[in-house]
């Protein structure tokens, strides 16, 4: 069976509704990344529409299986609009297909939509927990320009 990148349809956003929550502990805050569920969904489908979102399905015998997504978003700096910057929001694949090229895949398909759009920048985020090293980012041609610190209140 094959794995496929796809533009993700409202179709899908249920799907990653569901897979959200288990980025949520994931993530292990003591916040919810999910919120309001309207919010959310109409996030997912503004970024579906006006940016980036895509899913990584397994594709054979006439079934898909829905492996991960991976969802950005592409705006102009906010100290300097001229800048076009794509940043990654969530990147996620099922823990029981990780060994999969899903999650490859679906980074390389970012970094090519961030070339066809001619943006300056592309901005991606790795927790700190991932299982995405330094080197590989590094290998990609990303630079590693800033660490990021949460503080829970």
């Amino acid at each position: 069976m094959a794995v496929e990148i796809r533009q993700a349809t409202e179709h899908d956003i249920e799907w990653i509704i569901v897979e959200l929550q288990a980025f949520s502990k994931f993530f292990d805050s003591k916040y919810p990344l999910l919120g309001d569920e309207q919010l959310v969904r109409g996030m997912l489908d503004a970024c579906r529409r006006d940016h980036y979102l895509r899913v990584a399905d397994r594709v054979g015998n006439g079934d898909a299986v829905h492996l991960g997504f991976l969802a950005g978003t592409v705006t102009g700096h906010p100290f300097n609009p001229q800048i076009k910057t794509l940043t990654e929001l969530l990147w996620w694949v099922k823990p029981e297909h990780r060994g999969s090229r899903a999650g490859l895949m679906l980074f390389d398909d970012f970094v090519q939509f961030g070339k066809d759009i001619a943006a300056n920048w592309i901005i991606f985020g790795l927790e700190t927990i991932s299982p995405v090293s330094d080197e590989f980012m590094i290998r990609k041609g990303f630079k590693h320009k800033e660490r990021n610190f949460l503080m829970e209140l």
